[in-house]
């Protein structure tokens, strides 16, 4: 099948361009003809939180099909990018949604792909609604998936959001599959630590991804002075860059007196450097307020790294016995210190790795199916 997927790919950073271009080459692996259409400009500079949006990575991955067509805030690359895709002639058109930003761009494409493309339209859902939605949220969004054919969501409280908004005849739920493509040059513990300077001995905890309010790193701090009366050394990673006040979490440290326990790599990390951070850790805490799934939490598993999350959104159906979990309830600093020192006590070896890889092959193969099968289905049904 011919397929254009739409989204971010390298040189753009971070989940989103991770996923489409991994997504990309299954489609490729599975035997389809693939155009990967991504930005000439993403974000306008003062709308973007972060210091770029640009990968700095050297270790990149990228894809060799892609075109950069879309420009966000020129519409005249809009009909450009549409008579670019008609004359590729493809039978699905894949868009991915994760933000409202993205509501001009993505309905002006779906209208024009209804009047002068024979595609089917499938829309692949990271969030129904933004993390910090508005009042005209769900308006947007409910514009955008009455344009689609089939929508893909990775929860089964993200599809009943999704309903509530819009009357999609075809949702399908794929859970986030893991990621493991950025663990191409496998390092042991001890050698992740020996690099970062942290003493094997050291109990060492990770909170990983761009700071936000909704991933509650303020409710892990919290939780510290707890667990530093039991591990004294214990020492907490918080690697990423901060999208809000970083001084109300140093105000929090200080407080709390916790300068001596907590680190802070305020940047974003390339892709070269990530396995060092999640093989010295003892485990991942991810101690979300509110969330629908989680990267950095398959990125953990993928790395075969101890995890204590949130039980929020769509994140427990994300979870398998095979994986080595914790969830907690959130906001809850006492549960979240009584869990981190429950696995710190608990030296299990990490083991899993496999199993959740073969499980992440089934959810990319999943995927890669439901697109593709439901795209002919629709067809057929209509043709009938």
């Amino acid at each position: 099948m011919k397929v254009v997927l739409i989204g971010p790919t390298h040189p753009f950073r971070g989940g989103i361009a991770h996923y489409t271009t991994v997504l990309n080459q299954k489609l490729q692996d599975a035997g389809h003809d693939v155009l990967l259409v991504s930005f000439r400009r993403q974000y306008p500079s003062w709308l973007f939180p972060g210091k770029t949006d640009r990968d700095p990575s050297t270790q990149i991955l990228a894809a060799s099909n892609v075109r950069y067509l879309i420009d966000s805030l020129n519409p005249l690359s809009w009909i450009n990018t549409f008579l670019e895709i008609r004359a590729y002639r493809p039978q699905l058109v894949v868009f991915q949604w994760w933000h409202e930003f993205w509501f001009p761009v993505w309905l002006v494409l779906e209208w024009l792909l209804r009047w002068g493309c024979q595609a089917k339209i499938a829309v692949i859902c990271h969030n129904v609604l933004p993390h910090e939605h508005r009042i005209w949220s769900k308006m947007l969004a409910r514009l955008v998936f009455r344009q689609a054919d089939q929508v893909v969501v990775q929860s089964t409280s993200e599809k009943m959001r999704l309903l509530q908004i819009a009357p999609v005849g075809h949702v399908e739920i794929i859970p986030h599959p893991l990621y493991d493509m950025l663990e191409q040059h496998p390092i042991t513990r001890e050698e992740a630590r020996q690099r970062l300077g942290i003493r094997h001995t050291i109990p060492v905890l990770l909170f990983f991804g761009f700071v936000r309010e909704y991933k509650g790193l303020h409710v892990l701090i919290e939780a510290l002075p707890a667990v530093r009366a039991q591990f004294s050394e214990v020492r907490l990673l918080v690697v990423g860059e901060f999208w809000e006040d970083r001084r109300n979490y140093e105000r929090q440290i200080r407080a709390l007196d916790l300068e001596q326990n907590v680190q802070l790599v305020d940047r974003y990390v390339p892709n070269e450097e990530v396995a060092l951070y999640f093989k010295a850790a003892d485990v991942v805490v991810l101690p979300y307020v509110a969330a629908t799934q989680s990267g950095v939490l398959q990125l953990a598993l993928g790395f075969s790294t101890p995890v204590i999350v949130s039980r929020v959104g769509g994140i427990p159906e994300a979870v398998t016995e095979e994986d080595d979990i914790i969830l907690v309830e959130p906001g809850d600093a006492r549960a979240l210190s009584e869990a981190i020192m429950a696995r710190l006590r608990t030296s299990v070896p990490r083991t899993g790795a496999g199993v959740s890889r073969a499980n992440s092959e089934r959810r990319w193969k999943s995927l890669v199916d439901v697109l593709i099968y439901d795209s002919r289905r629709i067809s057929s049904s209509q043709r009938s």
